[in-house]
């Protein structure tokens, strides 16, 4: 497994050593810390999805999460 860049420098050298995202073969150059920048555009949706059913708040995430891809 591997720690997101972001979180790592937080961590002992030896997690570095193990976990970075640099040494995982096939892992490119990610940070690692998608749902960590997902959050702040969520919050804005949340308090109407309370009311919605499960369907519809799946749709509605589906919706919010495709045009934060868009975006970034």
């Amino acid at each position: 497994y591997a720690v997101g860049k972001f979180h790592l420098s937080a961590h002992v050298q030896q997690c570095y050593v193990t976990h970075t995202l640099n040494y995982i073969r096939g892992a490119g150059q990610l940070d690692g810390e998608l749902m960590e920048t997902i959050w702040g555009p969520l919050k804005g949706i949340v308090q109407s999805m309370r009311s919605m059913s499960f369907e519809h708040r799946r749709e509605a995430l589906d919706h919010q999460i495709r045009d934060h891809n868009w975006k970034s």
